[in-house]
Order: structure tokens, then sequence, then C-alpha cells
């Protein structure tokens, strides 16, 4: 992922084909604060999503069970400055 300053915003698609169970997505390791948001289709917002994950730290966790086939967007915001941080997406 780029270094992002506080407020800046980075997003991710990722198709998922029929029939699958999971979708998780994690962020680790670097430095700063981060928010992820999830959502089907359309941008997520922090208002407005399926899923969310805004701990303290990098390293964040969205899991979707039963994802439909389709278009999710990942979006991952620096509450703070933050480089250095890895993204990894799984579908099972």
């Amino acid at each position: 992922m780029p270094p992002l300053a506080g407020g800046q915003s980075v997003i991710y698609a990722i198709d998922i084909p029929a029939g699958r169970d999971r979708l998780e997505v994690t962020t680790y390791g670097g430095r700063g604060t981060l928010a992820m948001y999830a959502n089907y289709e359309v941008e997520p917002m922090s208002a407005a999503n399926i899923a969310s994950s805004v701990r303290p730290g990098t390293n964040q966790v969205v899991n979707i069970n039963a994802p439909a086939e389709g278009r999710y967007y990942i979006k991952v915001t620096a509450t703070a400055d933050s480089a250095g941080v890895l993204v990894r997406a799984r579908i099972f």
C-alpha cells in the first residue's frame, strides 16, 4: 500500500466468483493508524458500508461471510500518517 497522509485513502477492487464462503481482507505492519471499509459494488464510506475495522494502529481485519458474486470495494483510510503497511485479500 502506498504511504498515506492523514485523511488520504486508497481503494481496492476485488472480484468474487460464485460459490465462495468468505472474503477476508487484512492490513498489517508499517506505522500509522488506519480505518478499513468494505462495500458491495459501490465505494464504501465510513457511514455506508457492509463491514469495517477501525481499531487503533495498522492491524485491521474485515471478513465478509458468504459473499455474493461480484465486485467488492475496500477503502483504506489513514486517520494518521501511515507508511509501510501491507494489504492481503483472501477468498475462501
